[in-house]
């Protein structure tokens, strides 16, 4: 049953990733809007809604009566991602405004330090005080991806005013992963733990702030062949399902805090500790010259009621060769992510290669 459930969670992931390959584009759009709007507003005092769907941009058709309509049609036209332009009727632009379906990226960026968040990647791992492993491969595979999106902003476009008008978006998303951990120190390279992870994420964004509350399912396996090969270690199996609820801040570019918490509503076995948080700062050196990486460091901390509150901390220190994809150094020193072994405490040092 484990083997069936992994090798789904292997093609959602992959389909999910597939339906997300226009995330690149969705983000541009909703940047090119607000932009415009903000360009618009300061240099011809007009207030009127803007939507842009796939770099095509809709103004509505009272933009025609401004004075000077040629200049800013030109003004527009010359922003670095306008396609083409449109000047649609009322009715026309109520079609394209607010609603997306399976817009691509999410609004809540990767955690890119935390362990347990659904992405490709795969890390080398080096124990340095574990008690049954030394070597080790990390995967993860998974995928978080917008299924719903709206603009709840609302506005006026006739109104002409000095007041900045702020999109605020809201989101409803899913998440599917799997976390396997293989044993390198064995020519066989036994699943040593799988975790399995499905959530439902919804999402508010305004003004740099993006808060996400979150219900999740997660259940783990401990590998036979692995146990076979360790007879001292217990089963566990341990799931649980939590809410959870994360506020993230980035106020610019290069500079994001993030922090939280949770409660586990049910859990097998019943006395596992019920409160969580997490937390966590990424700084971006961002590169002058192109073709250069950005360099991306990341600090995550979690803590649980079930392990006293201690903090558990990954560090990445890493280099993100694009903008989906990074390498990067990590350290976890703290409690296990692994769900068969979340009450031993590990450090580990190692290597990864992260595909968001």
């Amino acid at each position: 049953m484990q083997k069936v459930i992994f090798t789904l969670l292997l093609l959602i992931a992959a389909v999910s990733t597939s339906m997300a390959a226009e995330t690149d584009v969705e983000s541009e759009d909703i940047y090119l809007e607000g932009y415009i709007r903000a360009m618009l507003k300061e240099r011809y005092s007009l207030g009127i809604d803007v939507e842009v769907r796939n770099g095509e941009v809709f103004m509505k058709d009272s933009v025609a009566d401004t004075p000077r309509y040629e200049e800013l049609i030109e003004d527009v036209s010359k922003v670095k991602g306008v396609e083409s332009i449109k000047i649609v009727d009322e009715e026309q632009m109520k079609r394209v405004e607010r609603t997306w379906i399976m817009p691509g990226a999410p609004l809540f960026k990767p955690l890119t330090a935390d362990p347990r968040w659904p992405e490709f990647a795969g890390s080398y791992r080096y124990y340095t005080n574990s008690e049954h492993d030394k070597h080790a491969f990390a995967a993860s595979i998974g995928k978080t991806f917008s299924l719903w999106r709206t603009n709840l902003a609302n506005s006026n476009s006739n109104e002409v005013n000095n007041k900045r008008r702020d999109s605020i978006f809201a989101e409803i998303g899913l998440q599917m992963a799997a976390f396997p951990t293989f044993d390198l120190d064995n020519a066989d390279f036994d699943l040593i733990n799988a975790d399995y992870q499905i959530g439902i994420p919804v999402t508010i964004q305004f003004t740099g702030v993006t808060v996400m509350g979150r219900i999740s399912h997660q259940s783990t396996y401990i590998g036979d062949e692995y146990m076979e090969k360790n007879p001292d270690i217990e089963r566990i199996n341990l799931s649980y399902e939590t809410i959870d609820l994360l506020a993230s801040y980035e106020p610019n570019e290069w500079f994001r805090i993030y922090a939280g918490g949770g409660y586990v509503i049910h859990a097998d076995p019943t006395d596992y500790g019920a409160w969580l948080y997490q937390g966590g700062v990424e700084l971006r050196v961002i590169a002058d010259y192109t073709g250069v990486p950005d360099l991306l460091i990341a600090i995550d901390a979690k803590g649980l009621e079930e392990t006293y509150y201690t903090p558990s901390v990954t560090v990445s220190v890493g280099l993100e060769l694009t903008e989906r994809m990074k390498i990067a150094l990590e350290v976890h020193d703290g409690y296990s992510p692994d769900g068969q072994f979340y009450n031993e405490k590990v450090t580990w040092m190692g290597i990864g290669i992260h595909l968001y």
